[in-house]
């Protein structure tokens, strides 16, 4: 059976913006957003990159090491991504899922547009 989520989209960009959703606002190395989902370093380096121009994420890069947070426009894609998901498991999609201190209704919305 086909399973329609990975053919509407591809699992690891998902998972690396549901991984930096999960922790909760925090600045994460993107190392060790690596090592969580089992991927190499380079190429978890380069979908963040593609993400941070796309406006889903910070990154902050001091010497070797990078730190990474979801700007609001990533915590709205990463919401939208788990109301999917629950849609493809049956599940009701929720409206609110989890909001961060800074999520000010309306101004996600806003800077999508």
């Amino acid at each position: 059976m086909v399973n329609v989520k990975n053919c509407l989209f591809f699992d690891r960009p998902i998972s690396v913006i549901l991984n930096l959703y999960s922790n909760g606002g925090k600045k994460v190395y993107s190392s060790s957003v690596a090592r969580d989902l089992g991927m190499a370093y380079a190429y978890t380096l380069i979908m963040l990159r593609q993400f941070e121009k796309g406006g889903l994420v910070n990154f902050e890069k001091n010497g070797r090491i990078g730190l990474v947070t979801l700007t609001k426009k990533g915590i709205k894609v990463a919401k939208g991504l788990t109301n999917l998901s629950l849609i493809f498991k049956g599940m009701k999609p929720t409206e609110e899922i989890e909001k961060f201190p800074d999520d000010e209704e309306g101004t996600v919305v806003e800077e999508i547009e």
